[in-house]
């Protein structure tokens, strides 16, 4: 079932991108600023189930976000095609922190048991979210850690630094960016 996926209208896979996004927040900035044309997106509500326990292996099938995302793929198991799948590039998109890496490792495991072929093939990608955007003057500069934040500033000169804490509360124009 489609679910919450928005979908792209172009029909040349090798152009489309669909960004599996951490909550619907997030959603909300992707939604503003993708291109409708190649970009699809889908949020993720709560953390993915763990594929690999075995006590979840039946409810996985039950889950919305987990069947929205099939659907998007094209199906899953025996009714998966890669030939007929829309994206060459499956972007994982979560905040910058512990919920953010243990859902790209759920959604990650996810892939790897059931779409090992997208791994292999190189489609699927994990975007790095910024924690700090950085201002001085005209020009603006994203660093992914501390050490980065100092290296980025060291030469600087009458600069601002915003922390992100999450996707969600990112400026749509900083989140494409």
């Amino acid at each position: 079932k489609k679910g919450k996926l928005e979908d792209c209208y172009s029909s040349d896979p090798t152009k489309n991108e669909l960004f599996i996004v951490e909550g619907e927040s997030a959603g909300g900035g992707v939604r503003i600023t993708r291109n409708p044309k190649y970009q699809a997106f889908i949020p993720l509500k709560g953390k993915p189930l763990n594929v690999i326990k075995k006590a979840n292996q039946s409810k996985i099938f039950k889950n919305n976000e987990i069947m929205s995302l099939a659907y998007a793929l094209g199906g899953i198991g025996e009714d998966f095609n890669i030939e007929k799948l829309r994206y060459h590039k499956i972007v994982i998109l979560t905040d910058a922190d512990l919920d953010g890496f243990h859902i790209n490792a759920l959604v990650l495991t996810f892939f790897y048991h059931f779409y090992i072929d997208l791994i292999k093939k190189g489609y699927v990608y994990i975007a790095l979210a910024p924690l700090y955007k950085i201002e001085a003057g005209t020009k603006y500069y994203y660093a992914w850690d501390k050490e980065e934040l100092k290296e980025i500033t060291k030469d600087l000169k009458n600069y601002s630094v915003t922390r992100n804490k999450g996707l969600g509360e990112m400026n749509p124009r900083d989140l494409f960016d």
